[in-house]
């Protein structure tokens, strides 16, 4: 079930609740959610959740989920971060969930410059921009951890290209394993029949 207000345009607050039973097992989850516009640049949204499962002859576990995201965006910039926690025994049978039992967050940040006309007057936007994300995975046993930076850049002739570099880390069985990578792609429209 799921219910939904509207505060204003673009604006709610909700509530959901899913049951879920079969053979002597079940699974009950109930949260309330949030949309809503600070200002007209500034976007708050979150949602909490509890969990209960009861296995057949055992006690009911239950579990925490919750997140909250903040936006900002102007014509020059935007920056954007959330926080999220699951606690190891949230299971909402009804959903995909990636993972749970961690607690996590992450930030970006961008900003747009506008070349104009001269020398390279084919170039419309260039944006560089830099996200970072880190939390706790206490499945995993450890801290995982993941950096990007980078630009984007507009063209005439729909063109665009991306050149980034990410490192870090992500446990797995208590032990850390570093990642990262040189990534690069773009596309053009070349001519109507050719992109």
């Amino acid at each position: 079930g799921r219910v939904q207000y509207s505060l204003r345009p673009s604006e709610y607050v909700g509530a959901i609740v899913t049951d879920t039973e079969f053979a002597g097992r079940s699974n009950r989850v109930a949260g309330m959610d949030l949309s809503t516009r600070l200002t007209p640049t500034q976007r708050l949204d979150g949602f909490v959740l509890d969990s209960v499962t009861r296995e057949p002859g055992a006690s009911g576990q239950n579990g925490v989920g919750a997140t909250a995201t903040y936006n900002y965006n102007t014509r020059a910039m935007s920056a954007s971060g959330a926080v999220e926690h699951y606690s190891r025994t949230f299971q909402m049978d009804t959903a995909f969930l990636n993972r749970v039992g961690i607690t996590s967050g992450w930030g970006y940040v961008d900003h747009n410059f506008y070349p104009g006309k001269g020398r390279i007057g084919w170039v419309r936007r260039i944006t560089p921009f830099f996200f970072t994300q880190g939390g706790v995975d206490r499945i995993a046993g450890g801290r995982d951890q993941l950096e990007v930076a980078g630009a984007r850049f507009n063209t005439t002739r729909l063109g665009f290209l991306r050149v980034d570099r990410t490192w870090g880390f992500e446990p797995w069985a208590g032990q850390r394993f570093p990642r990262g990578t040189f990534r690069t792609w773009g596309n053009v429209q070349i001519y109507r029949w050719l992109k």
